[in-house]
């Protein structure tokens, strides 16, 4: 946590702006920055939801719709590309990418 907040030592945290992901669930957000981590596509941790002069939203409900306005704060590495895991998440979405659904599997 120290490295995280002296900001100096891997990953940092970022905020942007929510354009192509307005309109979808925070739930659904997070399954599909999910699906981005488990397909190699892309690695990054979701922290918050920050709307208009609220404080950050660390933990929006399930069913916390993404509004025009609102930012997105992730944790990420200095190279992480928004705007590419932006339109990652919407084309699953635009796609019909399959709902969350959790999975447990036992060892024999």
């Amino acid at each position: 946590m120290e490295q995280l907040l002296r900001n100096d030592v891997g990953d940092n945290p970022q905020t942007y702006p929510a354009k192509a992901i307005v309109g979808m669930s925070w739930e659904k957000l997070r399954w599909h920055v999910f699906e981005l981590y488990a397909n190699d596509e892309m690695s990054f941790t979701l922290l918050a939801l920050i709307r208009g002069t609220n404080p950050s939203n660390t933990r929006p409900d399930r069913d916390e719709i993404i509004l025009e306005g609102d930012v997105i704060c992730v944790l990420a590495g200095n190279d992480f590309d928004w705007n590419r895991a932006e339109a990652l998440i919407a084309r699953r979405e635009t796609q019909g990418a399959s709902s969350p659904q959790l999975v447990v599997s036992r060892s024999a």
